[in-house]
């Protein structure tokens, strides 16, 4: 069962340490991404947020290197997991008020994700398709309301790139290429890992910056009038 979930991502399973190696190894971008996050948390202060999502994305590459290259019940389990709390700690973001701590959210989340992943575990496709249109669903109004959204142009750009990546990446597709060592669904990985940088410094590293800046310039605002 779970050897066939592993072979729609069309490489082939070997038998060596690694079942899908390049699916394996290109899933440490997830990781790399989360460190990344982490390293940038620690410049501001103690923003848990930002180490939500830096775990999250390790958890997601670690998730993904079990699933690739161990296969197993547990390795399906932790993939679908903690990609569901990734892609649901982003949709909390966006969907619901823009003041809501993504570390605060990620205890209900990661219950639910687990939760859902172990009751059906065919369902998570579905259900990363429905937060993904939630996401993109908000930024459209918001854009058309001409409010503030928080992804710009290139990075949906990116994430369209990611997910056509692996869609094409998926076994039947006409550039499957099972031997090969260029695999779509690695390009997907590699796409999805640097997004959720991209996402995380636009939605949540910068956001304390921006704050500070507001605040400085209304301590002068105020202060200024009292010097004259």
């Amino acid at each position: 069962m779970i050897l066939q979930l592993a072979l729609v991502d069309c490489e082939k399973l070997r038998g060596g340490l690694l079942a899908q190696p390049v699916n394996s190894v290109s899933s440490l971008a997830f990781v790399v991404a989360g460190l990344w996050i982490l390293v940038r948390a620690q410049q501001h202060i103690v923003d848990l947020d930002a180490i939500t999502i830096g775990l999250a994305a390790v958890s997601v590459g670690v998730g993904s290197v079990a699933f690739h290259g161990v296969a197993g019940a547990p390795a399906h389990w932790l993939h679908d997991t903690t990609l569901l709390v990734l892609l649901g700690l982003v949709a909390a973001k966006h969907v619901g008020p823009r003041s809501i701590s993504v570390s605060r959210a990620a205890p209900v989340v990661g219950i639910v994700a687990g939760s859902v992943v172990l009751a059906s575990p065919n369902s998570t496709t579905p259900i990363a398709i429905m937060l993904v249109l939630c996401v993109a669903v908000s930024e459209v109004v918001a854009t058309r309301r001409h409010s503030a959204h928080l992804i710009p142009r290139w990075l949906a750009a990116m994430l369209a790139f990611g997910l056509f990546a692996s869609w094409l990446g998926r076994t039947g597709s006409v550039l499957c290429r099972p031997d090969s060592v260029l695999q779509l669904h690695a390009v997907w990985h590699l796409a999805m890992a640097a997004a959720t940088a991209w996402w995380a410094e636009c939605t949540i590293l910068v956001a304390p910056s921006a704050r500070s800046v507001e605040t400085s310039r209304g301590a002068r605002s105020v202060v200024a009038p009292a010097q004259r």
